[in-house]
């Protein structure tokens, strides 16, 4: 085990981020990481992976402070970060991504809790996404048949606190609490300068993704422990890279998985594990497919299946338990078409099925179907009435399935919550009122002051003024009012709005609804 020992003419860290054509982020995370790195020996080193969008001519004269290092080539993750880590001078290297916002104390608060840990090699933070849910992968285990599986399956989001179904992301250990855990993400990663010169950084034959996994097992390996810190919290937008809910994202997650097995089991295990992984990724891919049928074609094909079966229940029952003799024709052939055809307009129209998990509008378009209905039944000849009982029952029962199956599907994350009643072109400002001018200037250039329709000064009065103004999207200002406030508040929302950023005098507005969605910037 290496002993590390302070050398005094290092600097305390060095922050070390990778580009690669997100200008408008990393502009947004210079100004918060100068604000985290205040009374501390620090340095920042930008290097960018030959990008195309005039990163370092934006950034440069507005950072002239960064070292920002011009590669001719896109190198990839980990030589970038060897690259940097060469030239750096810090006792530590925090490595980040340029999609992250840290908060004031976030530096000081992962290098107390290394200096607090002396057998801790590697830290990281939680982090929450650009709409201020958790972040599994702030803590995980090393890559497991089992637990990959239930990962790709979905079985983990269904149980997320569960120490079985997502061992992976390490559901049962508290988000909230300091733990010695397996794998770090390189979103945010502090490590020991000179741990990192002893295992020779990260391994370079890993493009994108799995380099963080195969540091946290070297790390280890050599003696030392992972840390997961949750004394700060930090933003990682995510929006910028590969969408995690991709196929494209998917294939390369697991073959980097595949990859770090075959470098570190051996034998049996690691062809049992490889292979399963590869079993998994058909089955990913298959159930992308059953989601895209479902959550379009699929789903008024489906309701229509749960009213039939539902109907069809409810007649059995009235038959055999209220009613003991059969109906004298089958009218369930003839109702239940027409119930569900005048379901599918009152859906369709209301919106139903836009990929949203809305129980008021099932409720209003069976509301339809079922006055419909009572209202064709009150003209049938007399020979063809049953009992407006099976059709209430048919109804309420049809009601419960619909509901349970779109429960579900929220669960698994197939539909999205519903944001009736939020105004898209409504947004909602956090300002401090030293800043409120300058970001009522810069909104007024971006002609987007026609969309704000409150300012806010407190967290308290914003809260309340996203619902009293069914604003879509919350607008955090950060300068006087500090990126730890604001980071909380987030937390706080956690997905109720969607959630912008902006420092105070900066040129850009960013943000991402999801992990699973792309980014949102705009620039003057």
């Amino acid at each position: 085990m290496l002993i590390c020992c302070f050398n005094p003419t290092l600097l305390q860290v060095s922050i070390i981020i990778v580009n690669y054509n997100v200008r408008h982020f990393l502009e947004q995370c210079l100004h918060a990481v100068y604000h985290a790195i205040q009374g501390l020996s620090a340095e920042v080193l930008v290097i960018d992976n030959a990008s195309t969008d005039g990163s370092l001519e934006y950034l440069q004269p507005l950072f002239p402070q960064v070292q920002f290092i011009a590669l001719q080539d896109n190198l990839g993750f980990a030589k970038a970060n060897n690259h940097a880590a060469k030239l750096a001078k810090g006792q530590h290297l925090l490595f980040l991504n340029p999609d992250t916002l840290l908060a004031e104390d976030s530096v000081q608060k992962m290098l107390a809790l290394m200096e607090a840990k002396p057998q801790a090699g590697a830290l990281g933070v939680r982090m929450l996404d650009g709409a201020g849910q958790f972040l599994p992968e702030s803590k995980r285990a090393f890559p497991e048949l089992i637990p990959a599986f239930f990962k790709l399956t979905g079985f983990a989001r269904l149980f997320p606190r569960s120490a079985f179904f997502n061992a992976y992301a390490l559901g049962h250990l508290n988000e909230n609490q300091n733990h010695p855990v397996d794998v770090l993400a390189g979103a945010c990663m502090l490590v020991r300068r000179d741990l990192f010169q002893q295992l020779n950084g990260f391994d370079e034959q890993f493009f994108m993704y799995g380099e963080d996994i195969d540091l946290s097992y070297r790390i280890k390996q050599a003696g030392y422990q992972n840390w997961y810190c949750a004394d700060t919290s930090i933003i990682h937008f995510k929006g910028e890279s590969t969408r995690k809910g991709s196929s494209n994202y998917v294939q390369l997650f697991y073959k980097a998985m595949q990859q770090f097995v075959r470098k570190h089991y051996s034998g049996s295990k690691s062809a049992l594990i490889v292979q399963g992984l590869q079993i998994a990724i058909v089955l990913r891919a298959g159930i992308s497919l059953i989601k895209r049928f479902v959550t379009s074609i699929g789903m008024p094909l489906i309701d229509g299946l749960i009213i039939f079966s539902l109907f069809w229940l409810s007649k059995h029952y009235w038959e055999t338990n209220i009613k003991q003799f059969p109906f004298v024709h089958d009218q369930i052939i003839i109702l239940v078409p027409a119930f569900v055809l005048v379901y599918w307009l009152a859906a369709a129209f209301s919106g139903l099925y836009n990929r949203i998990y809305a129980p008021k509008k099932i409720l209003s378009a069976l509301g339809i179907a079922l006055l419909s209905t009572l209202a064709a039944y009150a003209l049938l000849p007399e020979g063809w009435r049953f009992s407006r009982a099976v059709i209430l029952l048919g109804s309420i029962g049809s009601g419960l399935g619909l509901w349970l199956f779109r429960w579900w599907l929220l669960r698994i994350r197939w539909l999205k919550p519903d944001a009736t009643g939020q105004v898209i072109d409504r947004a909602v400002v956090l300002v401090h009122a030293h800043d409120q001018a300058a970001a009522q200037s810069f909104f007024q250039s971006m002609q987007l002051d026609t969309r704000v329709v409150q300012w806010c000064n407190n967290e308290s009065d914003c809260e309340q003024a996203v619902v009293a103004n069914q604003a879509h999207e919350t607008i955090l200002v950060s300068g006087h009012l500090s990126m730890h406030q604001l980071i909380a508040f987030a937390d706080k929302l956690k997905g109720k709005t969607a959630l912008r950023f902006h420092h105070a005098g900066s040129r850009s507005i960013i943000g991402s609804d999801s992990k699973d969605s792309s980014g949102h910037t705009l620039s003057k």
